[in-house]
């Protein structure tokens, strides 16, 4: 899943819809999970990751990524 957003985590990087700020969280979601460091992150860093809102945050981010990767396939 991550191949497509290597290289694409700069200002300005895509728009799907109006959520250009939340596309760029949706990347980097992407793109740490994966590398397999999304526990370590949130353990170390982002503690709310580890909460159901949290996981449903995430879960929401990912969707998103999705939905922008097939917008782009289209």
């Amino acid at each position: 899943m991550s191949e497509w957003f290597e290289g694409q985590i700069i200002p300005n990087s895509g728009q799907y819809k109006s959520y250009t700020g939340r596309l760029k969280r949706a990347k980097i979601i992407a793109l740490v999970k994966s590398k397999k460091l999304l526990d370590n992150f949130c353990a170390s860093v982002w503690q709310y990751g580890f909460s159901n809102k949290g996981k449903n945050h995430i879960n929401f981010l990912e969707k998103l990524a999705d939905r922008f990767k097939s917008s782009k396939i289209a």
